[in-house]
This record gives structure tokens, sequence and C-alpha cells, in this order.
């Protein structure tokens, strides 16, 4: 059975579990049916959650949470003028997974503010469930690289908790 990505259209390989471009699952046939209907998977589309992570921050730092993947609640902090995230062990954030290509994306400092650059990754890199090659982030921004869900936050003085 030929098998089309439901959200962008790009063919499926039969081992294929999830779309290698946007990363949406691959239908499933309806196991009762003998007719071969396939049933949609159920896609996210509700706001984005903002994890609770701003506790033990300063003024002015920032940093990844991971929410979803192996490393779920872990926090990388943001610091220098750069950070690389990928699955090779030489990245500063590593990502072990085969949907994390070996140098996936890096965060880049400029002044107070942090942008995410894909570096021609193979399943590409998301912010708030759109691709991007070079995203200015902002505070709550959700970021998706291969299976892993992380969310950036930056500490404001008005965000801190007492």
């Amino acid at each position: 059975m030929s098998t089309e990505c439901l959200k962008c259209g790009r063919p499926l390989d039969p081992e294929d579990r999830f779309c290698g471009v946007c990363g949406t699952p691959r239908p499933r046939l309806q196991d009762d049916d003998p007719t071969g209907v396939v049933v949609a998977p159920e896609v996210d589309t509700g706001p984005i959650p903002v994890v609770e992570g701003l506790s033990g921050l300063t003024r002015g730092m920032s940093v990844i949470v991971v929410q979803r993947g192996p490393e779920i609640g872990q926090r990388f902090e943001l610091s220098g003028s750069r950070l690389t995230v990928g699955r090779s062990a030489d990245n500063d954030v590593m990502l072990d997974d085969v949907t994390v290509s070996r140098h996936h994306a890096e965060f880049v400092a400029d002044g107070d503010q942090w942008t995410l650059m894909d570096k021609g990754s193979l399943n590409g890199s998301y912010v708030n469930r759109k691709s991007i090659e070079r995203h200015v982030l902002t505070s709550g921004d959700l970021i998706q690289i291969g299976k892993f869900r992380l969310q950036f936050l930056h500490a404001e003085e008005d965000h801190l908790p007492e």
C-alpha cells in the first residue's frame, strides 16, 4: 500500500512510522476493516502548553527545557554566543535519536535575544509547529527537533517567581 503523509503529502516508505519532513504520525489501517480504510492519526492542534520552568532562574537567563523525549524535564542553560544541538557527541546539547541529525541546529546569541537556526537537517526544525530555517525566539516558544519537544524560556524580572 502506498501511503502519503496526511499533513504535507510526502510519500511514506513502508517502514516509516512518521513523516520525515513534518513529523506527523503515519496513518494506520483500521484493525477490523478488511477494506483497508486508513484512519487519520490525532493531530495536536490545541494551544501550545507553557512549561513551569522559570524557578531557579535569574533575570536575563535563558534555558531550553525538554518537554518530550528521553531527557524529559532536563534543562539546558543558553550561555556564550552559540550552542549547537544534534545527535553527535560533539554538540553542546546532544539529543540521541535517529530523528535528529548529527549537527541539527544551533542557538545563536544576539544581544539579549536567541535565534534558532536549522543547520540543513534532514527532518527540519520547528518553532510553534512551523518549519523554520531561522527564528528569533521569545519566551514560551515550543521547539521541535526530531522527536524531541523543547521549550525556550527567558527569565524577565516581571516573570520570575516570588
